[in-house]
């Protein structure tokens, strides 16, 4: 909301997958044979559809300013972007089979987050260890790396609320995403 844009957010799966059984529709309606969600639709852009979430972050990266100062920063935000996506991935293959199986003893979810989560969540806390930037790449800008990590902390930590208690790494993302919530907020309270 910081950002001023009017925006609408629409729950395509909120009534029984209506995505699914309307999806030849929104197919039809935006000529894009590629539809998966989430999308986002540009009303003030020739109804410009954008699908899934990397090319979503870089179209809002792109409109908002959120990719970074120069063309260097740029590509290492899109670089975490898509290790943050593969995190991700492996998060949500974890959560689609059988619980029995997911949560057995050394199973997936274990695997997930002793193992995968704190390797991928590394880089990204040893960022933020040497003290150079308040947020992942900058001290007084956010980028759209720093929303994906917050979406995915918010995500993990509603999954399995104990994480914090299993990783330092995710003690200092942690420490991050709520300084990077207050920023936001203390934002969004001067611009009104």
């Amino acid at each position: 909301d910081h950002s001023n844009a009017a925006w609408q957010e629409i729950d395509v799966w909120k009534e029984s997958g209506a995505f699914r059984t309307n999806k030849a529709e929104y197919i039809k309606k935006f000529n894009n044979n590629f539809l998966i969600t989430p999308f986002l639709v540009d009303e003030n852009n020739d109804n410009l559809l954008v699908t899934s979430t990397l090319p979503i972050l870089i179209y809002l990266g792109e409109k908002f300013d959120y990719l970074g100062k120069n063309a260097l920063d740029k590509y290492q935000i899109l670089a975490a972007n898509d290790k943050l996506n593969d995190l991700r991935e492996n998060f949500v293959k974890t959560l689609f089979m059988p619980a029995k199986k997911a949560f057995a003893e050394n199973g997936p979810a274990e695997t997930f987050t002793k193992k995968m989560l704190p390797g991928a969540l590394k880089p990204l806390a040893d960022q933020l260890k040497d003290g150079k930037t308040k947020f992942l790449f900058y001290n007084d800008k956010l980028t759209t790396a720093d929303f994906y990590l917050f979406y995915l902390m918010q995500t993990f930590f509603n999954w399995k609320p104990d994480l914090l208690e299993e990783n330092e790494d995710l003690i200092i993302l942690n420490c991050g995403v709520l300084e990077k919530k207050s920023k936001l907020r203390n934002y969004e309270q001067n611009a009104l």
